[in-house]
């Protein structure tokens, strides 16, 4: 995914607009959430831990097969947004948050296995209901699981 940066036309990708802002705002807010604020700083330095600690992982870089993601909306979600990026791989974002249960759980198993993920990243202390059948889904499409707290941290 590309943006472009506020007065020019190129875009760029989100990691290298993260990292412009964090050598150049580095104590800005960058995330707000119900876990306090995450600095631009914060958030390259955790991104690019990830990052790493996925490659370490074996996440294949400039890949189709994306790396899924379990993980409520907020700073966890966006750090393993531009960690992939900077392993150069997709993301697959699995539904969390849809109403029918039966439907989310047959969506998230169609996408993990038509996709092909590369692992599932997930955070079990965050309470998102449904992490049971998602990794039950991982299962059954051969998809890793990766868990969030036990990889790599800055």
């Amino acid at each position: 995914a590309a943006v472009a940066e506020v007065g020019s036309t190129d875009p760029k990708a989100l990691h290298e607009v993260l990292d412009r802002s964090a050598r150049h705002a580095p104590f800005t807010p960058a995330i707000v959430d119900d876990e306090g604020t995450l600095t631009y700083a914060e958030l390259q330095s955790e991104s690019a831990a990830l990052a790493e600690a996925l490659l370490r992982r074996g996440v294949e870089p400039l890949t189709s097969r994306p790396l899924a993601t379990y993980l409520r909306r907020g700073r966890r979600l966006v750090v393993a947004y531009a960690a992939a990026m900077r392993c150069g791989a997709p993301v697959l974002a699995l539904s969390g948050d849809l109403r029918d249960a039966s439907v989310k759980l047959e969506r998230n198993q169609d996408a993990l296995r038509v996709l092909s993920a590369q692992l599932l990243l997930v955070k079990a202390d965050e309470g998102l209901p449904g992490l049971a059948g998602v990794r039950a889904a991982a299962d059954a499409a051969a998809v890793p699981v990766a868990e969030l707290s036990a990889l790599a941290q800055p």
